[in-house]
Parts: C-alpha cells; structure tokens; sequence
C-alpha cells in the first residue's frame, strides 16, 4: 500500500512537473508555424513591407527576410530560447537600425514582451511589445521610451500572402 502511495506521488509530481514545459513548448512551436509564410505588413507610420519567413531547426526558429516602402532589407530571427522560457525575436536592417523582443508571456493568441532597439528618428528605445494572432496574420503594438525621455508607439498588422 506504501509502495502504491509513493508510485502515484511520483507519478502526480512528474505530471504536474512536465506539464506546463509541454505547454509552454506546444505554445512556442504553434507561435513559431504561424509566423513562418510570405507576408505584406503595414504600419501606424505608413510604411509597407513583404518578407517570406522560413521555419527551421524542427520548429524552432524562424528566419525572415524582406524589404519595406521605405527601401530597407530587414532579416528578422525568431527563436525559442529555452533557458528563457521565451521567444526572442531579433531584426537588422541595412542602415543598422535594429530591435530585440524577448516574449516571455506567451498564450496560443498572443505574445508579449520587453523590446529595446535602435532606429532613426528617435534613438535608442525601450519598451513593451504585443503581438497578437488575427485570421489572417497578427497585429502587433509597442510602447516605448528613448533615451531622450520621449515616448513613441507603434501598431501595425501582417497579412499572410500564402
């Protein structure tokens, strides 16, 4: 009876243990699919862009790469770092601007995070940054500081082409 007791104890401990990183895996894997495709976004600035994004490493990362209106080549990394519990996305365009989300909350409609960067006009910045699932892409919105004391905020949506 003991015995039984302690089996179902440890059974129950593991469960519950390995449950949330199934979860958390399931979540990052559904986000990191549904990120990859071809893509047409448009910004609260006006500024239009398509990029393609390439699922990689058994679904754990994505590699985008694309051009925007405003004629600048982005590369985007996208990729679950486990020791992070987090999604952290990565971007470099060819004027050197560039931002790093880490989404540490992430649920199977959406990601948030904390973003810091560079980019024209306004400098170094750091922030929030929410990326939410749509029926046909995602939107995403940021709020951010600059190192200046300024604020600045962005939205925007990505519409899947394929």
């Amino acid at each position: 009876m003991r015995r039984y007791r302690l089996v179902l104890m440890s059974v129950f401990l593991f469960s519950s243990a390995s449950a949330p990183d199934l979860a958390a895996q399931d979540l990052h894997k559904a986000w990191l699919k549904h990120l990859s495709g071809t893509w047409t976004s448009k910004d609260s600035m006006g500024t239009i862009g398509e990029s393609k994004a390439d699922l990689r490493l058994d679904g754990n990362l994505v590699i985008a790469k694309g051009k925007n209106s405003l004629g600048l080549e982005i590369v985007t990394i996208t990729a679950w770092e486990p020791d992070k519990r987090a999604i952290v996305m990565t971007s470099y365009d060819n004027t050197g601007m560039y931002f790093r989300i880490t989404f540490s909350k992430i649920t199977a409609t959406s990601m948030t995070g904390t973003q810091s960067g560079q980019a024209e006009g306004i400098g170094a910045y750091t922030g929030q940054m929410m990326l939410t699932k749509t029926a046909t892409g995602y939107r995403w919105e940021g709020k951010f500081k600059t190192a200046n004391g300024g604020q600045a905020e962005v939205q925007g949506t990505s519409t899947r082409k394929k």
